[in-house]
């Protein structure tokens, strides 16, 4: 686990959220947080959902 940064984009959202900010924020680390109602993607890379606080809170995420 890593210390989120300022330069990294936290998105809250689901497949078209994440669709638009790949598709706007080429060069930008983002950490994605799957809370839509589909999440494709979400399920395609086997993304536990997690308490978006806690997760805030803790300043931890996990890279893949």
């Amino acid at each position: 686990m890593d210390e989120v940064s300022s330069e990294e984009l936290i998105v809250i959202g689901g497949d078209g959220t994440i669709n638009e900010v790949i598709n706007n924020y080429h060069d930008e680390k983002i950490i994605y947080l799957a809370k839509g109602s589909g999440n494709d993607l979400a399920r395609s890379l086997a993304l536990k959902s997690e308490n978006i606080m806690d997760l805030i809170k803790s300043k931890k995420v996990k890279y893949i």
